[in-house]
Parts: structure tokens; C-alpha cells; sequence
């Protein structure tokens, strides 16, 4: 899961931040009487000396929502969350990873529409007969690089 700002934080520099599924713990909905619905929980760091096993202790987090969009967002996260904690059991027989290396890569990816955030798209995997058997040819005004040239006219 990749949070990522609308502009980089001035002081940190902060600009996006990945919480892996499999070394969150102890997540919880809270719909405080004042204040803004949050997500809170705990997250293991993804690097050298991170996860449950490590000697890194873990994030505490709380994700805040400002302006709605708890409806779509709370089954897709528990859904996905489950479910990345069945592959973990799976394949490593726990239901949270051990090690940072052993955290997928590549996994799917999610795209949200600007203009309409309650929808979110996820790409699926393709078999290869879906496959292109070439690079894709481009149109005679991008250049050999692939970048955009403005069309000149009585050039093909």
C-alpha cells in the first residue's frame, strides 16, 4: 500500500511512504466523536533489521480521512490485507513475512482516477498470448527517444 502526498513535505522531504500489507499489525478503525475517522496500526520497517523478526521496532501509523472515501477504501485495504496475510501463511507458513526480503515485488498495482477517487482500477496479469509480439510502433511525431515532437506540416 503507497501513500503518496500531493506535494513533498517542505521539511522532510517526505514524498510517499509503502506500507507493506504483510508486516502490518494491530490495524484499527476508529470513528472518534471529535475528529476525523482514522486508520491506525503498527508497520514493521521493509529494510535491513526491519520486520517481526528484526531488531527494528515497528511505525505506528494513523491515516486520517479528511474528506470521506473511508466507504471505498476500508473493504478494499481488509480485503487485500487478508489476503496478503493468506499468501504469507501459504507460502511461509506465518501470517506475517520474517524477513524484508522475502516481501513480493512486482506485485499488482492500483490506479485511482483524479476525477473520480471513489473508483479505483487494478491492473491484472496477463497471460502471454495477451502479449505484444513487438514493441509498440509510435506515431511519426514522437522522436526515436519516444518523446513528443509537435507535427510539422508537409513532413510525414
Amino acid at each position: 500500500m503507497v501513500f503518496v502526498a500531493a506535494k513533498p513535505d517542505t521539511e522532510t522531504g517526505l514524498q510517499a511512504f509503502d506500507f507493506p500489507l504483510v508486516y502490518i499489525k494491530g490495524e484499527a478503525f476508529n470513528q472518534p466523536i471529535f475528529g476525523c475517522n482514522h486508520l491506525a496500526g503498527e508497520c514493521w520497517p521493509a529494510c535491513e533489521g526491519g520486520g517481526p523478526s528484526g531488531t527494528l521496532p515497528p511505525y505506528t501509523y494513523k491515516l486520517f480521512f479528511l474528506i470521506g472515501g473511508v466507504g471505498t477504501f476500508l473493504p478494499l485495504y481488509f480485503r487485500n490485507l487478508a489476503m496478503q496475510r493468506q499468501a504469507a501463511r501459504e507460502e511461509h507458513g506465518v501470517a506475517q513475512l520474517r524477513n524484508p526480503a522475502d516481501l513480493p515485488t512486482g506485485g499488482g498495482q492500483a490506479f485511482v482516477d483524479p476525477n473520480d477517487p471513489t473508483r479505483v482500477f487494478l491492473s491484472q496479469p496477463v497471460d502471454d498470448s495477451q502479449r505484444l509480439d513487438h514493441a509498440p510502433v509510435y506515431a511519426a511525431n514522437y522522436g526515436k527517444d519516444e518523446s513528443y515532437e509537435p507535427m510539422v506540416p508537409g513532413r510525414p
